[in-house]
């Protein structure tokens, strides 16, 4: 919900008919949001550190408010050829009101034309940030009809459901492969582990709320694949089975393997593939949720040493890539440099921050932005579009671990990645498909090149009952792995 705006110009919605027709009856038109694109605002907005910087100084201006992110981003009507560029200052639903968001408004306002820059106006929304773990019930409905789908959750391919053992309703997604080394007493150790979002395992482990620079805590908690929803499966599973057999519908034998499969995965040892050995949580800075999961080697058949980054896009390649994409200039294609093969698309090589910020040549969308995809439990495989211009995350933490009370100045204030759904056409109206939804947390994001791009944490929505995110953040990989240094781990990707 709008709040404010600034300067406070006049907002006349447009109206159109069910057909879409801009005929002045109907209902308000749709806007979307888009990458903001080449913008003078983009280097001064990234590349300040300082408390005299661009970035610092609009973070300045929310204070004694619960803000919950900043973006800049373009928002306007689809079609349009230029949209405007705007910052967007979220604050908790209900935290303010109109007349405390128009001076925020005017503030942020003011501080962009001290710095020149005139063509960037502030909105101040209502808007959730919350993490992309899932915390409920297990689904009621699984589509057994694509068998992959429910098989890939058995492999060692990236993109699986995973949880906790002691709360498995958490769900999160397996995240991309290191080969992790530590230096103890002397002596270097190796071992390859999964990375993830240490909130999809937060309720399973007690570590610091607050952590000091640098630091890092371990642990020994059991990681699952799949979760709660593994019960789910093999009930649909188990009623598909029993109907093909009753009707004789097709070969029953096409899921029997499956059924037994997952009947052999009931108990949580059965179901273990690794253990929590190193987390990091709580501080300022660009990385702060992370967590490693040490592969158990004999919970895997093929040996650890070979294992690759790849995940499962499905089968179809030709019309499973482009699905729900319209092939006119308008919307814009989804197209491979690398076409994967066996619906596999293996990952190799990291995306360096530089380049998403500045595509140039590597672009492969008309809105000036790096094409990035991922497959989560959440959403499955989904593809969007990666904003140029930093976002800013805030996190009220209320108290440390020994209890000491915080203030607003101990918050955990990060940046991150900020990605938006890419535009698709269905029937006749063009939407927004949300890049990351409950359940994504941990997810690799990868760009069409195969190399990762990041993890999703986070996205940001309506309300806390809405499922759909109309942004998802992103931590970049090349931050992560620069933190995890900093922590005295050096980790690299499996090839």
């Amino acid at each position: 919900m709008l709040l404010a705006r600034s300067p406070d110009s006049p907002w006349v919605p447009r109206i159109q008919d069910d057909l879409g027709h801009n005929e002045g009856r109907g209902y308000p038109k749709l806007k979307f949001l888009s990458p903001l694109g080449r913008h003078p605002v983009t280097e001064k907005w990234n590349n300040g550190e300082g408390s005299s910087s661009l970035r610092s100084q609009v973070v300045e201006n929310p204070k004694g408010v619960n803000w919950t992110s900043v973006d800049i981003l373009r928002c306007g009507y689809q079609n349009e050829e230029k949209l405007p560029a705007i910052l967007f200052v979220s604050v908790e639903p209900g935290s303010t009101t109109p007349e405390r968001a128009q001076q925020l408004a005017d503030r942020c306002a003011a501080t962009l034309i001290s710095y020149g820059l005139t063509d960037v106006s502030c909105e101040v929304k209502e808007s959730c940030v919350v993490p992309l773990s899932k915390l409920q019930p297990p689904a009621t409905v699984v589509d057994t009809n694509q068998l992959w789908k429910a098989s890939y959750n058995l492999t060692d391919l990236v993109g699986a459901t995973i949880a906790g053992s002691d709360q498995q309703e958490n769900q999160g997604t397996k995240g991309p492969y290191l080969q992790v080394k530590t230096i103890g007493s002397g002596i270097e150790t190796s071992s390859i582990c999964a990375l993830t979002s240490l909130h999809v395992l937060s309720s399973s482990v007690q570590g610091p709320k607050h952590s000091a620079p640098n630091e890092i805590w371990q642990g020994c908690e059991a990681v699952v694949q799949p979760g709660i929803d593994y019960k789910t499966v093999l009930k649909h599973l188990a009623a598909r089975q029993a109907r093909k057999v009753k009707y004789h519908w097709d070969d029953p034998g096409a899921d029997e393997e499956m059924l037994t499969s997952y009947n052999a995965r009931t108990t949580i040892e059965s179901r273990t593939f690794g253990h929590l050995t190193y987390a990091r949580q709580g501080s300022n800075g660009r990385a702060t949720d992370w967590a490693f999961i040490r592969l158990d080697a004999d919970k895997h058949e093929r040996s650890l040493d070979t294992i690759q980054n790849q995940v499962p896009i499905g089968p179809g390649v030709d019309n499973g890539y482009n699905h729900g994409y319209d092939d006119s200039e308008e919307y814009g294609r989804v197209s491979f440099f690398f076409p994967p093969k066996d619906g596999i698309h293996t990952l190799r090589g990291i995306l360096p921050v530089a380049n998403i910020q500045e595509p140039g040549s590597e672009d492969p969308t008309r809105e000036g932005a790096i094409c990035f995809g991922k497959v989560g439990h959440g959403s499955g495989l989904t593809f969007g579009l990666a904003n140029q211009a930093l976002s800013i995350l805030r996190r009220p933490i209320a108290s440390t671990k020994d209890g000491r009370d915080l203030g607003e100045e101990d918050d955990s204030i990060h940046l991150s990645l900020a990605v938006l759904g890419k535009s698709e056409v269905y029937g006749m109206r063009p939407f927004t498909r949300s890049f990351g939804t409950a359940g994504d947390s941990g997810a690799c994001a990868w760009d069409l090149d195969g190399r990762v791009a990041g993890m999703v944490t986070a996205g940001s929505m309506w309300d806390l009952e809405d499922r759909w995110t109309n942004v998802t953040y992103v931590t970049p990989m090349e931050w992560i792995l620069e933190d995890m240094r900093e922590c005295g781990l050096e980790a690299t990707l499996c090839e």
